[in-house]
């Protein structure tokens, strides 16, 4: 099972390599995809809120805002809605 955490590590890894978020995420889009059908729930959210930064300015992310994403997920500790695509990621501490 390909897991939030594993999400949150190829996402660091990721903005290691780039600060553009259209090619963030095109790139999590690609990673979400290439490991279907064995995904979290959570990462399809997630995954699809950054590529929706693909359309335009307004649905980018700041690379702070990215990083903090990225080590949240890699924590385990965010609970990921995707609200809609003029809205941003809900981070939530896990009760868990």
């Amino acid at each position: 099972m390909y897991k939030i955490k594993d999400f949150g590590i190829f996402l660091e890894k990721v903005l290691k390599r780039t600060n553009k978020p259209s090619v963030i995420g095109n790139l999590a889009f690609k990673e979400y995809h290439n490991n279907l059908p064995d995904v979290e729930k959570e990462v399809q959210d997630i995954a699809i809120t950054l590529s929706s930064m693909e359309d335009g300015i307004e649905f980018e992310y700041s690379i702070d805002e990215l990083h903090e994403i990225a080590k949240r997920l890699t924590e385990g500790d965010i609970t990921v809605t995707r609200i809609g695509f003029d809205q941003k990621v809900n981070l939530k501490t896990s009760k868990t």
